[in-house]
C-alpha cells in the first residue's frame, strides 16, 4: 500500500462522520496535524514521481488546507494553531517549496501552497509571539533559497511572483508593531527583486519594499537616525549589484507616478484611494531612507529621483493628507 494511501486511512480515521475533505482536515489538524504534514509531502511526492496517473491526492489536501488557514472559522482555538506550527506539516510546506519542479506547477497548486503558508502565518503569529518566532526563525532558509534562485522565480511567471508577493506581505504583516520584529536576512532582498519585477499593482505588491523598510534601524542601539548596516548592505547587494541600481529606480519612479495618476482618477473611492497613498508613501518612505546610504546623492541624481519627485509634489499639488507630505519635504531638504 502507498504511504499516501497509509496516511490518508489516518486522516479518515478522524472523520468517520465527516463527508468532505475538509472536515477531514480539520479534525486531522486538531487531533494529529503530524498526519495532515505526511498526508500532504506523500501525496505530493506521489503527484510529481506518478504525474498523477494514480490520481491526484495533493490538489484536495493544498487547496482545502490553504482556504482553511485563511479563515478563522475553521481554526478558532490558538491551541489548534500551535500544534500546526510544532507540526511536520510546516516543514511538509516548506520542503515542496524548496523544490526546483515546483516552479512548474500549475496556477491553483503553486497559489494554494504559496498563500497557505502564508495562511500560517498569519494565523499563528497574530495569536502567539512564540509561534511568531519559531516561523521566523524557520523561514531563514526560505528566502535565503527563493533569493539565491531569484531568476528562476521571474522566469516562471506572474503566478509564481504573486505567490512569493503574498508570502511576503503575511510575513511583513505579522512582523508590523512588533516591539522586536524578526526580519529574515534575505526577505528584503526578495522583496526588492519582485517590486523591480512584478507589473501587478495588487495589494501584495505595494507591500514589497516594507521589509526592507523595516531593518532601517535594526541595529541602531542609539537611535541617532542612521541607517542600519542591514540596510546598507541589503542595499548595496540587492540594487546596486544585483540590479545596477537602474532598473530599481527606474521602477520607483515609473510607480510612483502610476499611483499618483490612478489616486486622482480614482476621484471619490476612499478605499481605494487609502491603498494608493499607501503605496506611494512606501516608494516616497525608500527614497528617503536611502538618503542616509553613505555616497548615494550622486546615484539619486543620475536616476533622476529629484525632478521625479518634484514632479509627483506638483502632480498631487494639495490632494493628499498633510502627513503624506513631509517624506518629500524631507527627501527635498536631503537632496537641495
Amino acid at each position: 500500500m502507498a504511504l499516501v494511501d497509509h496516511e490518508m486511512r489516518i486522516l479518515e480515521a478522524f472523520a468517520q462522520n465527516s463527508r468532505t475533505t475538509r472536515e477531514c482536515l480539520a479534525e486531522g489538524l486538531r487531533w494529529d496535524p503530524d498526519a495532515v504534514g505526511r498526508a500532504f509531502r506523500y501525496s505530493y511526492e506521489e503527484r510529481v514521481t506518478l504525474h498523477a496517473w494514480n490520481g491526484d491526492a495533493f490538489r484536495p489536501i493544498a487547496v482545502t488546507l490553504s482556504d482553511m488557514f485563511q479563515r478563522d472559522e475553521y481554526i478558532d482555538d490558538a491551541s489548534i494553531w500551535e500544534g500546526i506550527v510544532q507540526s511536520d506539516l510546516c516543514d511538509a510546506f516548506t520542503e515542496t517549496m524548496y523544490r526546483d519542479d515546483f516552479f512548474d506547477e500549475d496556477e491553483e497548486l503553486f497559489t494554494a501552497v504559496y498563500e497557505g503558508y502564508a495562511g500560517i502565518i498569519l494565523g499563528a503569529s497574530d495569536r502567539s509571539l512564540q509561534d511568531y518566532i519559531t516561523l521566523s526563525t524557520r523561514s531563514e532558509n526560505l528566502w535565503q533559497y527563493l533569493w539565491e534562485h531569484r531568476n528562476r522565480l521571474t522566469a516562471s511567471g506572474d503566478t509564481v511572483l504573486r505567490g512569493v508577493a503574498c508570502l511576503i506581505g503575511a510575513s511583513t504583516c505579522a512582523s508590523q508593531h512588533r516591539e522586536s520584529p524578526i526580519i529574515p536576512t534575505y526577505l528584503p532582498y526578495v522583496g526588492i527583486h519582485l517590486f523591480v519585477y512584478v507589473e501587478d499593482s495588487g495589494e501584495n505588491m505595494l507591500q514589497l519594499l516594507d521589509p526592507f523598510l523595516m531593518i532601517y534601524a535594526e541595529d541602531d542601539e542609539e537611535d541617532d537616525g542612521d541607517a542600519s548596516d542591514a540596510f546598507i548592505r541589503t542595499f548595496q547587494e540587492a540594487v546596486m549589484d544585483d540590479l545596477e541600481g537602474n532598473l530599481f529606480f527606474t521602477r520607483l519612479n515609473m510607480v510612483m507616478e502610476t499611483q499618483a495618476l490612478s489616486f486622482l482618477r480614482g476621484g471619490d473611492n476612499a478605499e481605494c484611494g487609502l491603498r494608493k497613498i499607501a503605496g506611494l508613501r512606501s516608494c516616497l518612505d525608500t527614497l528617503l531612507l536611502l538618503t542616509s546610504v553613505p555616497n548615494i546623492f550622486p546615484v539619486l541624481e543620475s536616476r533622476d529621483c529629484l525632478p521625479n519627485v518634484l514632479r509627483l509634489a506638483g502632480t498631487l499639488h494639495s490632494r493628499m493628507p498633510s502627513n503624506f507630505y513631509r517624506p518629500i519635504l524631507c527627501f527635498l531638504w536631503q537632496v537641495l
